[in-house]
């Protein structure tokens, strides 16, 4: 009896020890992973454990470290920032929210003068309906605001790296300046044209046509663009109500410069031409530079 009881203790001990000498009996166990798993089913062999050199301890830490073990899980991935998180292009966003702020008392009088500007190829008769400061400085907030929409739109369909910085707020604020300088550059042009083909009048009637389309724009885009900041997952279709948009102010202002310039049959030439100089041609350049800046 004493012998079997010593025997049955001998079996437990070998059940809780870990054995991590080399002994002849590791050669038994396999070295791929058919015989890691065909081991491991072993140690349920008839419903009880296996001894420790039935099945090692380097063999069952092997097999828990295959690739295909559900304990090794998933890797992390990082997960994506809104644009509009960013801090800088926050900031911006903010700025130029209180710069039009500034300026809200004035809007209900000129809006209204912006929607008659846009179509009408008349004078103003209304003495007091001339350009004053406050008109100017609702303008200029009102232009900052559209070149702020159209840079975070068109950061997101085809963000710029400069140096290796894909920093939301470096593209945006780029696409920004390139928005603004591509403004100053049509009005440049504009002016120049009307100057040559036409008279003062006339000109000025064409530029104040030209600021209240893009007035009009900024405050449609503005929408689209904080959807795009917000919920990219919208940004595809932000993307085409911007361009349809901004498609719609070209031709109403394209149309109303025809109403202004077409006096016969040999004005049209005139006219074809400043439609290539001044609205194809330029577009073109824009958007060979984009695909540079892209590279």
């Amino acid at each position: 009896m004493a012998g079997s009881g010593q025997q049955a203790a001998d079996e437990v001990l070998d059940l809780m020890t870990i054995s991590t000498s080399e002994t002849g009996a590791e050669s038994v166990c396999a070295t791929d992973s058919t015989g890691f798993a065909e081991t491991a089913q072993s140690q349920w062999i008839g419903g009880r454990l296996c001894r420790s050199w039935e099945n090692p301890a380097e063999a069952s830490i092997a097999f828990a470290g295959r690739g295909d073990s559900f304990l090794s899980g998933v890797a992390p991935e990082p997960m994506p920032v809104l644009p509009g998180y960013d801090t800088g292009v926050a900031a911006m966003v903010i700025g130029v929210f209180l710069i039009v702020a500034l300026n809200l008392r004035h809007y209900t009088t000129y809006l209204k003068g912006f929607a008659q500007d846009l179509w009408s190829v008349k004078l103003r008769d209304n003495l007091f309906e001339d350009h004053t400061v406050s008109e100017t400085k609702v303008t200029i907030s009102l232009i900052m605001l559209l070149c702020v929409s159209e840079g975070i739109l068109l950061n997101f369909a085809a963000p710029v790296r400069m140096a290796g910085n894909s920093s939301p707020f470096v593209s945006a604020g780029v696409l920004t300046l390139c928005a603004a300088v591509y403004y100053i550059l049509q009005l440049c042009g504009y002016y120049t044209v009307g100057y040559v083909f036409t008279t003062d009048i006339s000109t000025s009637i064409w530029l104040r046509g030209f600021n209240s389309s893009q007035v009009l724009l900024g405050l449609f885009l503005w929408v689209p663009a904080l959807v795009v900041l917000f919920n990219p997952v919208a940004g595809k279709e932000m993307l085409i109500t911007g361009a349809i948009l901004y498609i719609l102010a070209r031709i109403i202002f394209i149309t109303k410069g025809f109403r202004i310039f077409y006096n016969n049959i040999f004005s049209l030439i005139y006219f074809i031409l400043y439609l290539c100089s001044l609205e194809i041609i330029p577009l073109l350049i824009a958007a060979r530079v984009a695909q540079f800046f892209n590279r």
